[in-house]
């Protein structure tokens, strides 16, 4: 392997991946989302990448919860449906109480435990199965019983418009504050700004226009204009 290509190419590169049935989880916590859902299956996925600086591939193992599906039926393309879909997962050669009912695929996943990717290419941070995943799972196991998908995808969409309203309104602030220190900024090196010190108690200065001043002056010692 060209460990310098790799170097100037400054990315990580996904070469194979391969899924096992369990492998390493904590029993109990799979044991209660089993009985939350019983085609919630454990997986463990293996990951080799190609990777800058590197001459072997670089291997990391992850959490990924699933969901078996004995009969996939989805609307989508035949590519989308072959890179979603898991098949021949591998299976413990003693097959635990707690996994009981879960064959070799096909899975879907539902949840990777992995952080946040760097640059969207390599792998995130290690994340470790706990009791939240319970929570989590049986908070989305009321909602589905007690609405409808489309009120779901609803509340989803809503929840989606909420943060991208609020995402823009805190880059529009920003962008405003950036506008008005940078013309601020251009007004005192024009000489239009006076710094004074704030009121209120504040030890930070701020900027008043050196015409405002003037009349208030002249509005103060009852000069006319």
């Amino acid at each position: 392997m060209n460990a310098a290509r790799y170097e100037d190419e400054k990315e990580w590169r996904l070469i194979d991946e391969t899924f096992y049935l369990g492998h390493t989880y904590d029993p109990q916590i799979v044991a209660a989302l089993r009985k939350l859902d019983p085609a919630v299956a454990p997986l463990w996925v293996i990951k080799a990448y190609e990777a800058p600086g590197f001459d072997e591939p670089q291997i990391v193992g992850r959490h990924l919860l699933a969901r078996y599906i004995a009969e996939p039926r989805v609307r989508m393309k035949v590519k989308d449906f072959e890179s979603i879909a898991i098949w021949n997962v591998t299976m413990p050669s003693v097959l635990p109480k707690e996994l009981a009912g879960l064959p070799s695929g096909p899975y879907f996943p539902a949840l990777l435990l992995e952080g946040e990717s760097p640059d969207g290419v390599q792998p995130g941070e290690y994340l470790p199965m706990t009791w939240d995943l319970v929570k989590r799972l049986e908070i989305a196991t009321q909602a589905i019983k007690n609405h409808t998908i489309d009120q779901l995808s609803a509340a989803r969409l809503r929840r989606v418009r909420t943060r991208k309203e609020k995402a823009k309104e805190q880059y529009d602030n920003e962008f405003r504050d950036r506008f008005r220190a940078t013309r601020n900024f251009a007004r005192e090196r024009r000489g239009d700004l006076i710094r004074v010190k704030a009121t209120a108690g504040s030890d930070m200065p701020v900027s008043v226009s050196s015409q405002l001043m003037r009349l208030r002056k002249i509005a103060a010692e009852g000069v006319g204009v």
